[in-house]
């Protein structure tokens, strides 16, 4: 425990620069949204964004709010911290503060940049922090935005899989092949486990007198390999940043389907066979794999979820 604070307070001195302290005053308007607007016709200066934030905000600095100030904090584990301001405005300057809450001050980092600089720092500790988005020239009225990504722990980064443009998604492979995705561990190329992938769709037509049911589930997932970074539509679906997972061999499969009419004679009917007339639950096996079949979850990084399943084993894929 010691060594941890230890490491913990020479990454803070490491980050920390030689100007003055600043006194904040925070009182602050939360920004529940991660993708928002900070409006300077209110007049507010000062802003929450959540926990390990990952968020693109938009803004504009007048003389009567000639700074904004972004108040978060970093919590459970150091983190890759990526942050970015966009702005023709080339004075515009987002500078890193460490903000100490019981004397409500904020002591200015190195970490700093002008439009389209990338501000990363693999390690940022636990701690609560200030990014002030302010004027080198003191002039204002262009817009901004700032684009912050600090969801993913600290790693010992191997390959970088996909960045977009606007720090949204971040996916990532460490040494030991574990992959995240903002913060959410994907699978680990060793083991091609994947401890928290799964998807489930339920279709349900209830009537006064019954129902009809018919469920289908992938979990257990053995991930052959990922696709690239991509946008995903459908008639019911659609996300900005998906990643394709290719499910592999052993990966867990059900697909369950049940019926019932009351009446005088009632029916009730239920099936664990799939669209290849094969009892589930099972594990997909080489058959599934067949005529170049694959079986591929599409996983939302900004939900950090699966919106869909592309495989024959799931005739309704994007309903």
């Amino acid at each position: 425990m010691m060594k941890k604070k230890m490491f913990a307070l020479s990454l803070i001195l490491l980050l920390v620069g030689i100007a003055s302290p600043i006194t904040c005053h925070a009182e602050h308007e939360d920004i529940t949204h991660t993708s928002t607007q900070a409006n300077e016709n209110t007049g507010n200066s000062a802003f929450a964004l959540s926990n390990n934030p990952v968020a693109n905000i938009a803004g504009t600095l007048t003389s009567d709010t000639p700074e904004h100030f972004y108040f978060f904090s970093i919590t459970e584990t150091s983190r890759f911290y990526l942050a970015k301001i966009n702005s023709d405005n080339s004075n515009y300057t987002a500078t890193l503060y460490l903000y100490n809450k019981d004397s409500d001050e904020a002591s200015p980092t190195k970490l700093s940049g002008t439009s389209g600089q990338l501000m990363p720092f693999n390690g940022l500790p636990v701690h609560d922090y200030i990014l002030k988005i302010s004027s080198t020239n003191n002039t204002y009225g262009q817009s901004y935005t700032l684009d912050i990504n600090a969801s993913n722990p600290s790693s010992d980064i191997t390959k970088v899989h996909f960045l977009s443009d606007d720090l949204y998604a971040f996916v990532f492979e460490t040494h030991s092949g574990d992959i995240y995705s903002n913060g959410h561990l994907l699978y680990n190329t060793a083991t091609h486990n994947s401890p928290d992938l799964k998807w489930e769709k339920v279709n349900e037509f209830r009537w006064g007198s019954g129902y009809e049911q018919h469920t289908y589930s992938i979990f257990n997932v053995k991930v052959k390999k990922i696709g690239t970074l991509m946008h995903y539509s459908n008639k019911n679906i659609s996300a900005d940043y998906v990643i394709p997972i290719y499910c592999d061999i052993d990966t867990a499969f059900t697909d369950f389907y049940s019926y019932y009419q009351s009446g005088v004679n009632p029916v009730f009917k239920r099936s664990g066979i799939d669209e290849t007339g094969r009892n589930t639950p099972r594990k997909l096996d080489s058959d599934d794999f067949e005529h170049g079949h694959e079986h591929v979850l599409i996983y939302d990084v900004t939900t950090s979820t699966v919106i869909d399943f592309l495989s024959v084993l799931y005739p309704n894929k994007g309903k």
